[in-house]
């Protein structure tokens, strides 16, 4: 006679992360959707929230008058241009980038979408990183910045930039809080050269307030 027990410990119970039971099925699906993600070249933010909140309808302009970049974005041609995004923090660069690769990959595209930690690991951990860099039909890397141990990562994009304009592959958005001149310093000039006739530059003004700081304050208000 069979033990009772064997269906209920067949049936490993998960816990989300907010400390309660969850479905084991419902995972199973989320765990094989991650994964068919990542088979198609897609990374998390390296943040908290997943990929697919990060969308142009999620984007909610209004916020802090930045309509005219929402549009931009969206209609840049990744297959004949790249893109500087530039501006201050809390301005939504970062969820207009991702919410381009969103699109491309929603039309069958490779996409992959990095924070300067996510590429330093990806460029460390896999020796055909090279390789897969230039194939992709858009690159998205956020918060190019100078730091002493962020020497690497430059390097590495120095090299994928030249072996994606050596091969005439368009599709590269970067984002970042520094000017323009301040990407040719870290970049080096020969860099700078290239990006001068290859990149479009979209520069929200500095100005302009973030979108977090005027929700916290709203709430402020309210309160």
């Amino acid at each position: 006679m069979g033990d009772s027990t064997d269906q209920k410990t067949s049936r490993r119970e998960m816990i989300s992360p907010n400390g309660s039971p969850e479905d084991p099925y419902r995972e199973e699906l989320r765990i094989r959707e991650a994964e068919n993600r990542r088979q198609s070249g897609i990374l998390r933010m390296g943040g908290p929230e997943p990929f697919e909140k990060y969308t142009f309808e999620n984007f909610n302009p209004d916020l802090n008058n930045t309509h005219r970049y929402l549009e931009a974005v969206k209609g840049f041609n990744t297959k004949t241009g790249n893109l500087f995004l530039l501006g201050p923090f809390g301005t939504g660069k970062t969820h207009l980038a991702t919410a381009k690769a969103h699109q491309i990959f929603d039309m069958k595209g490779n996409v992959r979408v990095f924070t300067k930690k996510t590429f330093f690991e990806f460029v460390r951990k896999d020796s055909s990183w090279l390789e897969q860099i230039r194939e992709l039909d858009l690159w998205v890397l956020d918060d190019i910045e100078d730091h002493p141990n962020y020497e690497r990562v430059v390097t590495a994009i120095k090299l994928a930039i030249d072996e994606r304009t050596n091969w005439k592959k368009h599709g590269i958005i970067f984002v970042s809080n520094k000017e323009i001149k301040d990407i040719g310093k870290i970049l080096d000039g020969k860099i700078q050269d290239r990006l001068d006739g290859f990149f479009k530059n979209l520069v929200i003004p500095p100005d302009t307030p973030s979108a977090r700081g005027l929700l916290k304050n709203a709430s402020k208000t309210r309160g």
